[in-house]
């Protein structure tokens, strides 16, 4: 298995460099709050000084070199000791590169390969999808659950007036210049059936937002 690889960015997007040193490294995403990117560094390393809080960027490719992070650098939180100086950082995403989008909403139509959804409620980085037909992809690759107890179902067990939260993937970045949300394509990663319950907030899915990589 390869390695997922940190990068250090300006905030116009041009490389500074690899933090190639950098240890605990570690990517969460969540379907309520913004990405967040963790690692530690030696202080004194010359890559440490490539780090400007709140004014470099951190990138993250996963082992197949695909970007799956970009967010702007915090204030570190420093230990400093006899036996060395550590530096631990986070990053906060600021573009989104995962299945970690969420609408929540009624369903109107069903296809075999494409449903469209009335979203009502929407992740953080979905706002723009609220009270609007949405049409979301369905592959292979898409899963399907009902209820509390996440009993799997299948897209035939799907009726048109259910109630559904979606977990989905866009061909885009939602907070990318440029970035059109009518013209985007969205794949579904996992459908939620309730049917006529009322859909829960985002975090009932959370677990089906896009993996962590492994500390490296």
């Amino acid at each position: 298995m390869g390695q997922w690889e940190f990068e250090l960015l300006d905030t116009v997007g041009d490389a500074l460099g690899s933090l190639s040193v950098a240890k605990s490294r570690k990517v969460t995403w969540y379907l309520d709050d913004a990405a967040k990117a963790s690692f530690t560094i030696d202080g004194l390393h010359p890559q440490a000084e490539l780090i400007s809080e709140t004014a470099t960027d951190l990138r993250v490719y996963d082992p197949d070199h695909t970007v799956r992070f970009r967010g702007r650098m915090g204030s570190s939180n420093d230990d400093v000791s006899a036996a060395g100086h550590i530096s631990n950082l986070t990053a906060v995403e600021v573009y989104v590169y995962c299945n970690c989008h969420w609408i929540a909403g009624t369903l109107t139509t069903i296809g075999t390969t494409t449903i469209t959804v009335y979203a009502t409620r929407t992740g953080p980085y979905d706002t723009v999808l609220d009270n609007h037909d949405v049409i979301i992809n369905l592959n292979t690759q898409t899963s399907y659950i009902r209820g509390s107890n996440k009993t799997p179902i299948s897209l035939a067990n799907l009726k048109t007036g259910d109630h559904v939260g979606i977990v989905f993937a866009a061909n885009g970045f939602f907070h990318a210049p440029g970035f059109n949300p009518n013209t985007a394509t969205f794949t579904a990663k996992r459908i939620h059936d309730w049917q006529h319950q009322p859909t829960p907030n985002a975090s009932s899915d959370a677990n089906a937002a896009a993996t962590t990589p492994p500390n490296q």
